[in-house]
């Protein structure tokens, strides 16, 4: 994962087909994700205004199958989000954690120098956020996803 929150930043298409190749992913659609994971994805009701979907995908990971959202926020830049089965802060090595209340969930936060991820309980599975600005957007996000 180092690889991929390195490359996300200033070059987010390599980002994706390097997870792409390396998690044998697949491109897929709302639909397609519930086939493969047997779930719909939670950006699959929408997004905050200020985002649109780019892209979905699933990954085969070494934690799950997971399904990885690329969004992107009005102004072009880049914000991922993974839904999965369980609680993956170890993606994130030995970086800085706390924890936070954004919204009304627990949340790990994680310093990715220019930006922070974020992981938190979403129903039965986790979402973690990659290429969050601060603790007020990963608020905004989970307010919305919850309400979906």
């Amino acid at each position: 994962m180092d690889d991929y929150l390195q490359k996300l930043p200033n070059d987010p298409d390599a980002a994706e087909q390097m997870l792409l190749t390396k998690y044998d992913g697949e491109k897929v659609d709302a639909d397609g994700a519930v086939k493969l994971v047997g779930y719909r994805p939670i950006v699959s009701s929408g997004l905050p205004e200020g985002y649109s979907l780019a892209s979905t995908s699933v990954l085969k990971m070494p934690c799950c199958t997971c399904v990885k959202a690329v969004c992107k926020r009005s102004d072009g830049s880049t914000l991922v989000l993974f839904e999965h089965d369980d609680e993956e802060t170890a993606w994130f090595g030995d970086r800085r954690q706390s924890m936070a209340t954004c919204g009304d969930k627990d949340c790990c936060l994680v310093d990715l120098d220019s930006s922070i991820a974020a992981t938190w309980k979403q129903g039965t599975r986790s979402v973690t956020a990659v290429g969050v600005r601060d603790q007020d957007e990963v608020a905004k996000l989970v307010t919305w996803l919850d309400k979906s």
